[in-house]
C-alpha cells in the first residue's frame, strides 16, 4: 500500500481509496476464490456477498465505470464512499430522503445511475427506479448505459438473469424497461412529470433526482416551478417505503441547491428541505481549504493545484464558486451588484422613528409581481437605518390592509409611537390607496409616492448606502438578502429592493 500525492492510498486489485479509509474488508472479498467460480456455487456466493454490499457489487460487475481517466485503475473520493453507505439503508422496508450537493465531475450521474440503482433491483431490495432529469431528453440519455449492461453485461446477467429486459411488445423502450423479475426502470423529465405515476399497482420506491435545474433559465420563477413540481408531484409519487436521492451541483445564488448548501452550513432552512425532511450532504472540491491538510476531495478528477488555479484566477472564480466550491457566496461581484459581506446585523441600535413601504402588486398572475413590505428605522442622530422587516407576498384587497396592520400592531407593542408613517408607491391605483387602506391603525399616517426615473438606479443607489455601512438588519432577512444577491440590471424580480430603496428615501432623505 502505497500514499499517491498524499491523498489518496493505491491499493492491490488496481482500486484507489481516500487516505485513511481501510479497503482491507474489500480486497478480501474479492480475492476469494469464489469471485472467479464459474459454477452455480460461485455464483450463489457473489450473490450473497454483494447483496447488503453495493460497492462490493459496483466493483466487481461494473469496474468500468469506476474508472474515471481509463487508466486501469477505479478510484472513489469520500463523497462516493458515504452514497455507498448510505444506499446499504436501500435493503431495509422504509425510505429515506438525501440531496447530495458535489463539485462537478465528481461522477454523481454515473453512481446514481449506474451501480446503487443496478444493485438494488438485482437484489430486490428496490422493485421501481424512477429517473428525472431536467428534460424527458436528458433522463432518457442518461440511462443509455444501464439499458446497455442490461443486455451486454455477461458477469452480472450470468449471476442475474432476471434483470434481463423482458422481450414481449411494450416491455421496453428508451424511455421504460421492464425486466425478467417485473421491475420497472423508468426515465422522465421533471417537467412532465403525471401525479401518481404508477407501474401496474406500484408507486416507484426509489426515485433517483439528477442536475434537475436549469443550466440557462435561472430565475426564481423557474426555482418555484421545479420546487413545486418536486414538492406536489415527485414526493406524492412514493410511499413511505419510498427512497428519493436528489443530486446536483449549484447554478446561482438561492438556487435549489443553494438552499441545500446554506441548510447543512446552518445558514438558512428553505421550507422544502425542512417540511419535508430531506438530509443535505455538501461536498467542497478543496478539502481542509486553509489548513495544513489541504487537498483536492478527489485528486483523479482534478488536482489541488487545479483546483486552486481555477478559484483564484479571476477569470474562472465564479466558475469555480459554482461548480467546484458549490457555494455562490464566493463568488467575485461585480461592479455595482450586492455581496453577502454588506449585509451586517445590529439589534442595538437606538431607533428614533420607523416607516412601513410597500411597493404593491395589482394582479396575482402566475406572472405578476408581488407585494413588498418593508420596515425600517433611523437611529438617534441620522446616520444609520436598521432594516426590521422585509417580506413579499400575493397580498391584494383587503389583504394589503390586513398585513401591513398586523406588522404595525407588533411594531407599536414593542415601540409604541415609533412607527407612524405608511407610505405607498403609488405609480398604479394614485389617489385610490387613500380609500383602500381604510381603516387605519391608530397614530398612522398615510403618504403616497409617485416614483420617478429608473428601477435599476433606485436600487443602486440603496446599495451605495449598504457599501457605505449606513445600512444594517436587525437580522438575517432572508428574502432580501436572497433577492439582493440574485439582482442583476436586468432582473425582473425586484420588488423588495424597490421597497428597500423606498424606505431608505424616506428615512434618510436626499442623501438616499
Amino acid at each position: 500500500m502505497t500514499v499517491v500525492h498524499g491523498e489518496v492510498q493505491r491499493v492491490d486489485r488496481g482500486i484507489e481509496f481516500p487516505e485513511g479509509h481501510d479497503p482491507a474488508e474489500l480486497i478480501r472479498s474479492l480475492n476469494h476464490g469464489a469471485f472467479r467460480d464459474p459454477d452455480p456455487s460461485g455464483r450463489a456466493w457473489r450473490r450473497a456477498a454483494t447483496r447488503y454490499d453495493p460497492l462490493l457489487f459496483a466493483v466487481h460487475y461494473l469496474p468500468q465505470y469506476l474508472d474515471p481517466k481509463k487508466t486501469g485503475l477505479m478510484s472513489f473520493c469520500e463523497f462516493h464512499l458515504d452514497a455507498y453507505r448510505r444506499a446499504e439503508r436501500w435493503a431495509l422496508p422504509r425510505g429515506t430522503r438525501h440531496v447530495d450537493i458535489a463539485p462537478r465531475g465528481s461522477a454523481k450521474t454515473v453512481l446514481y445511475t449506474l451501480p446503487l440503482p443496478l444493485w438494488a433491483l438485482a437484489h430486490g431490495h428496490r422493485n421501481f427506479f424512477l429517473y428525472f432529469s431536467y428534460t424527458d431528453g436528458q433522463a432518457v440519455g442518461q440511462l443509455a448505459n444501464l439499458r446497455m449492461e442490461l443486455d451486454t453485461n455477461d458477469a452480472l446477467l450470468r449471476d442475474f438473469p432476471e434483470l434481463a429486459p423482458k422481450r414481449v411488445r411494450g416491455a421496453r423502450n428508451n424511455a421504460k424497461t421492464v425486466t425478467n423479475s417485473g421491475a420497472t426502470i423508468e426515465a422522465a423529465g421533471l417537467g412532465s412529470t403525471t401525479l401518481g405515476k404508477r407501474a401496474g399497482e406500484h408507486r416507484p420506491d426509489l426515485v433517483i433526482l439528477d442536475d434537475v435545474q436549469p443550466l440557462t433559465d435561472n430565475t426564481p420563477k423557474e426555482k418555484a416551478k421545479i420546487e413545486s413540481r418536486l414538492v406536489n408531484e415527485v414526493l406524492p409519487m412514493g410511499t413511505r417505503e419510498t427512497v428519493f436521492q436528489l443530486a446536483g451541483t449549484t447554478t446561482m445564488y438561492g438556487c435549489l441547491m443553494h438552499d441545500v448548501v446554506r441548510a447543512v452550513n446552518g445558514e438558512a432552512v428553505a421550507p422544502w428541505l425542512a417540511a419535508h425532511r430531506w438530509r443535505g450532504h455538501h461536498w467542497r472540491a478543496i478539502l481542509g481549504e486553509g489548513t495544513s491538510r489541504e487537498r483536492s476531495w478527489w485528486s483523479r478528477a482534478r488536482t489541488l493545484r487545479e483546483l486552486r488555479t481555477l478559484r483564484d484566477d479571476p477569470d474562472t472564480a465564479n466558475y469555480y464558486a459554482l461548480n467546484f466550491a458549490n457555494d455562490p457566496a464566493l463568488a467575485p461581484t461585480m461592479v455595482g451588484y450586492w455581496s453577502e459581506d454588506l449585509f451586517t446585523e445590529d439589534d442595538t441600535l437606538d431607533v428614533d422613528r420607523r416607516v412601513l413601504y410597500m411597493d404593491p402588486a395589482m394582479t396575482d398572475g402566475a406572472g405578476s409581481d408581488q407585494t413588498a413590505i418593508v420596515v425600517a428605522g433611523i437611529e438617534r442622530g441620522g446616520r444609520r437605518v436598521v432594516v426590521e422587516y422585509a417580506e413579499q407576498g400575493k397580498w391584494l384587497g383587503d389583504d394589503r390592509l390586513a398585513k401591513c396592520t398586523e406588522i404595525t400592531r407588533a411594531v407599536q407593542a414593542d415601540y409604541p409611537g415609533s412607527l407612524r408613517d405608511w407610505w405607498v408607491e403609488s405609480n398604479q391605483g394614485g389617489e385610490e390607496w387613500r380609500r383602500w387602506l381604510r381603516p387605519l391603525p391608530a397614530g398612522v399616517a398615510l403618504h403616497l409616492e409617485h416614483v420617478h426615473g429608473a428601477k435599476r438606479l433606485r436600487i443602486e443607489r440603496a446599495l451605495r448606502l449598504y457599501r457605505q455601512r449606513r445600512v444594517v438588519h436587525v437580522h438575517k432577512l432572508d428574502a432580501l438578502q436572497t433577492q439582493a444577491m440574485q439582482w442583476t440590471p436586468h432582473s425582473s424580480r425586484d420588488d423588495l429592493l424597490d421597497a428597500l430603496a423606498g424606505a431608505l428615501r424616506k428615512l434618510l432623505g436626499s442623501t438616499a
